[in-house]
């Protein structure tokens, strides 16, 4: 059985996605070629689940001095 996942992002918009299982807070997901951390997993009143995201921040590589 697949579950409605509503996708939540910091703009205000949503995204609609069936999936056989919630994604858990600290999870990474790929939407757009960006990566987005799960922040909050809620379940609603009518059995969907809310899951709120936030962007991953880029992470600069580290480099040693010479």
């Amino acid at each position: 059985m697949s579950d409605l996942l509503t996708l939540r992002y910091p703009t205000g918009s949503k995204e609609f996605r069936m999936s056989k299982q919630a994604p858990e807070v600290g999870d990474i997901l790929k939407r757009n070629g960006d990566n987005w951390i799960v922040e909050e997993v809620e379940e609603e009143t009518d059995g969907s689940t809310a899951v709120k995201l936030r962007p991953q921040p880029l992470v600069e590589p580290i480099t040693e001095d010479e």
